[in-house]
């Protein structure tokens, strides 16, 4: 009986991609919708925490499935979160368009998704063993032999 390969040694099939992409697209809006208000409440603090949520959202996902895709939901989702925190509810709009830290926030998940789907990540042997261990690497290393 053959082990699985895990996520973290880059074999990813195309529903693994497509379930970590769903999952990824509801945590990325999940965050997004809800550093909107810690945003609009706490000022200078909540835009800065918001994108630091969605940048290491977007990033852990694309690191740890070492794909494009992943990361990229992640990004969309926390856009799709954030806009839709702009729609108006029974207290009022929590974003919206005539402030310009509104627009800024607006742009960040953006930006963000952006960087995830184009910056390259190259983790190296060395690297993979330490963020999976020794016998996650040598149990990824017999698979693909």
């Amino acid at each position: 009986m053959r082990d699985e390969p895990s996520a973290a040694a880059g074999s990813d099939g195309p529903f693994v991609i497509a379930v970590a992409a769903v999952f990824a697209l509801a945590i990325g809006f999940a965050i997004g919708f809800l550093t909107s208000f810690t945003h609009a409440l706490l000022m200078p603090w909540g835009i800065v925490c918001g994108a630091v949520l969605i940048s290491a959202a977007a990033a852990g996902f694309r690191l740890i499935f070492e794909s494009r895709t992943i990361g990229g939901a992640a990004g969309l989702g926390a856009f799709l979160g954030v806009g839709a925190a702009t729609f108006t509810g029974a207290g009022g709009r929590v974003v919206g368009f005539t402030d310009p830290i509104d627009l800024i926030w607006l742009g960040i998940p953006c930006a963000v998704t952006v960087l995830t789907v184009v910056l390259p990540v190259r983790v190296g042997r060395r690297r993979r063993q330490k963020l999976v261990g020794e016998a996650g690497t040598a149990r990824a290393n017999r698979m693909t032999q």
